[in-house]
């Protein structure tokens, strides 16, 4: 049996199971929590326990003990994959925040200060349960000391040819955090000299490896690429010298037209990806109602997308092949998008018994290009949506590229949601959804202290795949006396 683009024995425990995410309604200051393995066939109806939470007050301050306005982040493990559990709390200008978290739970901290020349940092990890909770236990946070941090300087210059400092531009470095591990900040902020360029930066010792230097424009210096510099590992104090940017020169303006089908297209975004000097660059524009645009590019290299509104019918293009954008000689200064018309996704949805499904929700979500197909347009997600009429039948004009299709009936059917993924093309495609069988599953969510019951709670099942992949199967809200009933479907 296919399910969402992979194939599996019919027998396969990771069908005939389904994952939890329970939601509290934000009043109730309940950590979404996360359920695996409930066993679909056969089961009777299940009670869904949250664990309560535990109010841990905090204080941020700096190594002097002043208060240290900051974001704060506490994530724990998660079960099912690609849905982080993770609790974000701002605090005031005292450095004070209360965080709810889930008792029982180990949480990995992180400070992001509102100063940006203070160092984003990780504080021990904590454990919520009764002895840390209340105003008298909270949690001080403190910012490391002179002593505990690294400084990484350098200067930021066109070219070790051509040494200029570069000024004005925003230094940072970056690091996988969390888990799963995300690219975030994990240095001061510094902003490149005027007179050369130079940059200082504090970094907490303790992380030391697999680094990105990254350099970006400032409204002061709007001009300059994103230049990133990865693997650099630190052990200590260390000057990296002059970081070089490229050969980088006066903006040049590009200008073209996007026309469809119909004739010129209006709104339609248009962003440029290349490579200038010694990074990235990107800029976007958006076509006026003679589809014309016009737009600032550094010299350099470039691909091209072409993102009409969801409302028009031309699709989205790309540039087949790289344009340079260059000085003298001027390579090109006008850039047209000529767009073929949306392909139209028909089909009929019909029950597991081959009965019409009306009034079902149909959602085409582009996540990426076909995999033949690399370019900036593998970044565009577009969604397309429509209702099933009366016989069941769709009709989607979609853009081309990798398209996860999702049949979602009515509120209160009996039949399930089904998800596939498929590749479209610039030819119309139909594509007949045939629903699973229904399984039906219910339950009740309730609290581990008294079984008090939970309402207005957001009950979602996913069904985990091959451990790294998770689907979304059936979604509920429960009732007033914490129950809920899910429609999914029966591989």
């Amino acid at each position: 049996m296919c399910v969402y683009g992979a194939c599996y024995d019919p027998a396969s425990a990771a069908l005939q199971k389904i994952s939890l995410e329970v939601a509290a309604p934000a009043s109730s200051r309940m950590p979404a929590q996360q359920f695996r393995d409930f066993v679909v066939s056969g089961q009777a109806r299940s009670e869904v326990v949250l664990t309560h939470a535990i109010e841990v007050h905090c204080a941020t301050q700096d190594h002097g003990g002043t208060p240290l306005p900051a974001l704060l982040t506490a994530q724990t493990a998660n079960e099912i994959p690609g849905r982080p559990l993770r609790v974000d709390e701002r605090t005031d200008q005292n450095g004070q925040t209360v965080m709810a978290l889930t008792a029982g739970r180990a949480y990995s901290l992180r400070v992001l200060p509102d100063d940006a020349t203070a160092v984003p940092f990780q504080p021990d990890p904590i454990f919520a349960n009764d002895d840390i909770a209340g105003p008298l236990n909270g949690q001080t946070l403190t910012a490391p000391g002179p002593d505990e941090l690294m400084t990484i300087s350098g200067r930021t210059v066109v070219s070790t040819q051509d040494p200029q400092g570069v000024a004005n531009l925003r230094v940072q470095l970056l690091g996988l955090v969390g888990s799963p591990a995300e690219l975030r900040v994990v240095s001061t902020t510094a902003i490149s000299g005027e007179t050369d360029g130079g940059f200082q930066l504090r970094l907490p010792q303790m992380v030391n490896s697999g680094l990105q230097l990254r350099v970006a424009p400032t409204q002061s210096n709007p001009y300059w690429p994103v230049v990133t510099k990865s693997g650099f590992n630190f052990s200590g104090d260390t000057d990296l010298g002059l970081v070089e940017l490229g050969n980088v020169t006066t903006p040049i303006a590009v200008s073209g037209t996007v026309s469809g089908p119909q004739g010129p297209v209006d709104g339609a975004t248009i962003t440029f990806v290349g490579t200038v000097g010694a990074g990235s660059y990107s800029a976007t524009a958006v076509s006026a109602a003679n589809g014309g645009y016009r737009i600032e590019l550094l010299p350099g290299s470039y691909r091209a997308v072409a993102v009409p509104p969801i409302a028009a019918s031309a699709a989205l293009t790309e540039t087949p092949q790289a344009i340079v954008i260059d000085v003298d000689p001027i390579g090109t200064s006008s850039v047209d998008f000529a767009a073929a018309r949306r392909a139209w996704l028909r089909g009929t949805v019909t029950s597991a018994g081959g009965a019409v499904v009306a009034a079902a929700t149909v959602r085409a979500t582009r996540v990426g290009n076909a995999a033949e197909t690399p370019g900036p347009g593998n970044s565009v997600r577009t969604v397309f949506e429509t209702t099933t009429d009366g016989a069941g039948g769709y009709a989607l004009a979609v853009d081309p590229g990798q398209l996860e299709v999702t049949v979602i009936p009515a509120p209160l059917s009996v039949e399930p949601r089904r998800t596939d993924l498929l590749t479209m093309g610039l030819t119309d495609l139909a594509h007949d959804v045939r629903l699973y069988s229904a399984a039906p599953f219910g339950g009740r969510v309730v609290t581990d202290s008294g079984a008090t019951p939970v309402s207005d709670t957001l009950v979602r099942a996913y069904l985990v795949l091959d451990g790294d992949r998770a689907v979304l199967v059936g979604e509920e809200v429960t009732e007033g006396d914490g129950t809920f009933n899910l429609v999914l479907p029966k591989f």
